[in-house]
């Protein structure tokens, strides 16, 4: 495993650089990332043009790939659908905050089926006493694990995270042979950093947490875009071994 890179400003690590589109595959997070943060998933807004230059900057590749829930949920390429996630396996955590909740008045429940997020991006205050309430929830569940995030707490199956997801894809058309780069600013990318890292490619982080297994750097999803922008404007110059 990659050692983490530790530094305090995105002006410490260098940032990414053009890339051989016939070598490279490009995966991003989706909020902080591609998209400001907002309080709630209906209120984020989408950059104006940023559908189309993501299309503009698809190397080359026919088909958009998407995965959710930590990769129990994958869309490949191709249009197929992979699912791990048995939502029946929170049953009990459901049962559990449907009582416990009410106690926490700030935090936002988000039930994702297979996984279960907690937030608590309105009341920053409550990060140790949600932090202890979904401990509790576990306890005792190997099955379970905690992930970690921006304001938010997530219950999830044990072995699920972005790294696995990110796997699975290089094993499939058309990435297969390709290097990828994994563009994400959560605690929960960094998991696909290190994937990135042992497939020959690497992370770029966005914004200031810190450390990171990412080795190069944006500070905002402005500075995402403004890259990709480089990338459409320059042809995908073959800067990059």
């Amino acid at each position: 495993m990659t050692s983490p890179i530790t530094a305090q400003h995105p002006s410490q690590l260098p940032p990414p650089p053009r890339l051989d589109a016939t070598r490279w595959a490009l995966f991003f997070d989706l909020d902080g990332t591609l998209v400001n943060l907002a309080a709630r998933p209906e209120l984020i807004v989408v950059p104006e043009g940023l559908p189309q230059l993501l299309r503009s900057t698809h190397f080359g590749l026919h088909g958009f790939a998407a995965a959710t829930l930590h990769g129990l949920e994958r869309c490949d390429a191709l249009g197929k659908v992979h699912r791990s996630a048995d939502a029946r396996r929170l049953d009990d955590v459901r049962q559990q905050l449907s009582v416990r909740s009410a106690h926490y008045s700030g935090m936002w429940v988000e039930d994702k089926g297979g996984a279960i997020a907690l937030h608590f991006r309105q009341s920053p205050a409550l990060h140790e006493a949600i932090t202890e309430l979904a401990q509790d929830l576990i306890a005792g569940r190997a099955d379970l694990r905690l992930q970690p995030g921006d304001l938010v707490v997530e219950i999830k199956p044990t072995g699920a995270d972005k790294g696995r997801a990110l796997t699975a894809f290089l094993g499939e058309s058309p990435f297969i042979g390709r290097r990828p780069v994994m563009v994400g600013d959560d605690l929960t990318d960094e998991h696909a950093f290190a994937a990135a890292d042992r497939h020959g490619g690497f992370g770029v982080i966005v914004g200031a947490r810190r450390p990171t297994r990412a080795r190069h750097a944006l500070a905002s999803p402005a500075g995402v875009i403004a890259w990709l922008r480089g990338l459409h404007d320059s042809g995908n110059d073959k800067d990059h071994p």
